[in-house]
């Protein structure tokens, strides 16, 4: 076998989705897109060094011969994941959306459970059950609301949190935001709330961040309509693969 070393591929143990799905869960990063067949092999034999049983790796769809390989090595195609950005213009904030004061934390939590109850790449990953992938939603916004690094914004209608967006900024230095969660109440869904939701995002990181980045998958038609339509661009595309290490 060739040898590898760290410039070609890393991978790192999820902590986060280990604890939720009850097996040990790691990423692969790869950074090499002319990976050999033996250097991706590699990639199985690392991750079983350290006992990890399930992998997940994110392939610019563009990589075409590393999509290859990894199919060659089991790894399952589950779908297509968007990169998307914007630069921060000044705007101002909808009357109707309030910046989150953690005074309603299981709303937030029913939102983002049925919102994602559905077509993520985990409902297509038949190892875990409906009820993990629930969870993995259920906690992701709590560690977010205690996150006070994260400023979460709530869109109001007749004193009802409909919908929320959280921001956070990722590198002072480079002046970028990030979107982690963002999520309409489906009863609610198609009176522009979305749009209201990036609008106070926006208007939050004026003077604060230079760009805006946030990622969606290419099945959230919904998601990505919005996001388009309040100027968010396609900057990169990735394929997401599985595989359950044997």
């Amino acid at each position: 076998m060739a040898e590898t070393t760290q410039e070609d591929f890393t991978v790192e143990l999820l902590s986060f989705d280990t604890e939720i799905f009850g097996i040990k869960c790691g990423i692969v990063k790869i950074n090499n897109k002319l990976l050999s067949k033996d250097q991706s092999a590699g990639i199985i034999s690392n991750a079983k060094e350290k006992g990890i049983s399930h992998l997940v790796v994110k392939i610019p769809t563009e990589w075409v011969s590393v999509c290859s390989q990894l199919e060659n090595l089991n790894f399952r195609f589950k779908l297509c994941s968007l990169e998307l950005e914007k630069f921060v213009s000044e705007s101002d904030c909808p009357k109707s959306v309030e910046l989150y004061e953690r005074q309603n934390d299981q709303r937030l939590v029913d939102i983002a459970e049925k919102s994602f109850a559905s077509s993520t790449r985990f409902h297509f990953e038949e190892s875990f059950t409906r009820k993990q992938v629930s969870e993995v939603y259920k906690r992701w916004i709590s560690n977010l609301i205690c996150d006070r690094d994260v400023r979460i914004y709530v869109h109001f209608e007749k004193e009802v949190i409909t919908g929320f967006i959280t921001v956070k900024i990722i590198d002072a230095v480079l002046k970028t935001g990030h979107i982690g969660l963002f999520a309409v109440d489906k009863a609610y869904q198609g009176k522009g709330i979305g749009s209201k939701l990036l609008s106070a995002a926006g208007s939050s990181l004026f003077n604060k961040a230079v760009v805006l980045n946030a990622a969606t998958e290419c099945i959230n038609y919904a998601a990505l309509k919005t996001y388009q339509k309040d100027g968010f661009y396609i900057k990169q595309s990735w394929n997401v693969f599985h595989c359950n290490v044997v």
